[in-house]
């Protein structure tokens, strides 16, 4: 109970508060809480700070941890799996396949409207924690092993026309901003990655940027030339001494996190008339121009940070309005 309620406070905060201050209230929370109990007004059933299940939860994120995932995706992990337990009130070795589809059918009746994506996320969380269970000897029988995913319906996201591209550009109205949404489609970067990039991490000779991904994995990303020229005269705007390359545009200048971008995005695409304008379609944008332009899959999975090829080839999908539109041009 205290694990539900310390993420319910921080999921209720979660559009107030950006990542640093998130993870601060947890832990705030935690240490406040740590000698304490706390209880459900309508349930009799108190769970034991002793719970096996708790201490192995525990004992998983540290291994996260130790694999450099970050902290938002811990976070992600633990209500995950906190919430299984707590629903079902057994212990690891208790836990049945049929437990698990029970859950899962219960969270998409009550929750209404949840997606087969999402069902599939919660699919994977629980998979690496009961996967981590049986690889340590803890369980006998996987029981996630025999939970089949959702279907998911096959939508092909659109990334942006040229002519939306530029209607967002001529809707940016600091230096910042064109600077952003320039780097943004040169790089292809990760949001995350983004808020990450500080200004020695920039070779202006080079045109390249070295950022840092999933797991904090480097890797080099380019500029274009137009992306090197808005981002230089950006730069020159500046008189604070912050190390990170986007900040925030009054005093004290801090460096500007996931959600402070979405929200600007989204103002600049209401301004520009474009919808759905968000950072991942930036990434996706890239994409899918080079390779309708003839970069190697290969390639672009390196620039993408994708560890697998399946991932890059999903863009793949997305090109096929180049392919019939060059056959409808050639054939018709």
């Amino acid at each position: 109970m205290k694990d539900d309620f310390i993420n319910d406070v921080v999921m209720s905060m979660s559009t107030e508060l950006d990542g640093e201050e998130l993870r601060k209230l947890r832990n705030v929370l935690c240490t406040k809480l740590q000698h304490r109990d706390v209880t459900d007004a309508n349930t009799d059933i108190v769970l034991s700070d002793t719970s096996k299940w708790q201490y192995y939860i525990d004992m998983w994120l540290a291994c996260k941890k130790l694999k450099n995932c970050s902290p938002a995706t811990i976070d992600n992990y633990r209500l995950a799996v906190v919430n299984l337990f707590s629903s079902l009130q057994k212990e690891v070795d208790e836990i049945t396949s049929n437990d698990i589809r029970g859950y899962m059918d219960w969270y998409q009746t009550s929750r209404g409207n949840v997606s087969a994506s999402y069902l599939n996320t919660l699919h994977r969380y629980f998979s690496s924690f009961f996967n981590w269970l049986s690889n340590e000897g803890v369980i006998n029988k996987n029981p996630i092993s025999s939970v089949e995913y959702a279907k998911e319906p096959e939508i092909i996201k659109k990334p942006f026309s040229s002519v939306e591209l530029e209607k967002i550009k001529c809707a940016c109205k600091t230096p910042r901003d064109i600077a952003l949404v320039e780097v943004l489609y040169a790089t292809g970067g990760r949001v995350s990655e983004i808020v990450g990039i500080n200004t020695k991490d920039i070779n202006f000779y080079e045109n390249s940027i070295v950022i840092y991904g999933k797991g904090k994995k480097q890797r080099t990303v380019y500029l274009t030339d137009v992306a090197s020229h808005y981002v230089k005269k950006y730069i020159k705007t500046r008189n604070d001494r912050n190390e990170a390359l986007f900040v925030t545009l009054r005093s004290p200048y801090m460096r500007i996190h996931k959600a402070g971008i979405e929200a600007r995005l989204k103002r600049i695409g209401s301004c520009a008339g474009v919808e759905n304008v968000h950072p991942h379609r930036f990434r996706r944008t890239l994409a899918t121009t080079s390779l309708s332009r003839g970069m190697e899959p290969y390639q672009l999975r390196d620039i993408m940070g994708h560890v697998k090829l399946e991932t890059t080839m999903i863009y793949c999908k997305i090109a096929q309005d180049d392919i019939k539109h060059s056959y409808m041009k050639y054939i018709s």
